[in-house]
C-alpha cells in the first residue's frame, strides 16, 4: 500500500504528521482517521491493515493523523491539533492528498 508522510502542524520543535494512503491520481473522498489510546498513548500508526486495506478498496483516501498527547497537553491543545488537521485536510491538504474536500 503506498503511503505519504506529511507534516500538517508544527508547535515548538514537535512535528505533527499524517500518514496518506490510497492518493490517486483523480480527487478522492477522504477519511480523517483519529487513533484511540484515552488521549494519553496511540499513533497514526496504529491503524489496522485489515481496516485501511477495506476503506482503500472502498475507494477512500485514508489520512491518519497524530495529535500532541496529555497529560504533556492540555485538552484544548489537543483539541486545537485535531481541529487543524481538519482544517489543513480541506485546504492544502486536499491538494496535496488528492481528495475531495467535500466528500471528507
Amino acid at each position: 500500500m503506498n503511503k505519504q508522510t506529511l507534516t500538517f502542524k508544527t508547535v515548538g520543535s514537535c512535528q505533527l504528521q499524517a500518514d496518506v494512503y490510497g492518493a490517486g491520481q483523480a480527487a478522492r473522498p477522504a477519511i480523517l482517521w483519529l487513533h484511540g489510546g484515552a488521549l494519553i498513548s496511540g499513533s497514526r500508526q496504529r491503524i489496522a491493515p485489515d481496516e485501511l486495506r477495506a476503506y482503500i478498496e472502498r475507494g477512500f483516501v485514508v489520512v491518519s493523523i497524530d495529535y500532541r498527547l496529555a497529560p504533556e497537553t492540555q485538552l484544548d491543545g489537543i483539541i486545537e491539533d485535531l481541529r487543524d488537521a481538519w482544517r489543513w485536510l480541506r485546504g492544502c491538504g486536499a491538494d496535496l492528498c488528492r481528495i475531495d474536500r467535500d466528500r471528507i
